[in-house]
């Protein structure tokens, strides 16, 4: 089941990437949140065989913390970026924040930090 999770957020990644190039920015973001979220939760899942209902991504951090890892900053600082972008980015009339190419290229860049701490965790 972890691998399954592990899958659908390369997919998630993915998705990101291509909605990048495509300029629609929200669903970038949305993607790099959704598959930021998905490698947390496997690395949960892994550990523990459940993880929180939530979306906010420093809450499943705290849920990695807790079990003893070691969370950098930076890890911790993306998160705070990235979590807004679950709800944000999918209502249109809602959206307080403005979704453009610098926005869509830093959820790209904070996802890839995570998933790669994620990935180096998970292989351990």
């Amino acid at each position: 089941m972890v691998e399954e999770w592990i899958q659908k957020g390369r997919v998630f990644l993915a998705e990101a990437e291509e909605c990048f190039k495509k300029k629609i920015y929200w669903l970038t973001c949305f993607h790099a949140h959704q598959a930021t979220e998905f490698f947390l939760k496997a690395l949960l899942l892994d550990k523990t065989g459940s993880y929180p209902f939530t979306h906010d991504l420093a809450i499943l951090l705290n849920e990695v913390e807790s079990m003893g890892f070691d969370v950098p900053d930076e890890v911790y600082d993306a998160a705070e970026f990235l979590t807004p972008h679950y709800l944000t980015s999918r209502y249109p009339r809602r959206r307080v924040i403005e979704y453009g190419e610098r926005r869509g290229l830093l959820c790209l860049k904070y996802s890839k930090i995570i998933v790669k701490w994620l990935e180096e965790v998970l292989k351990h």
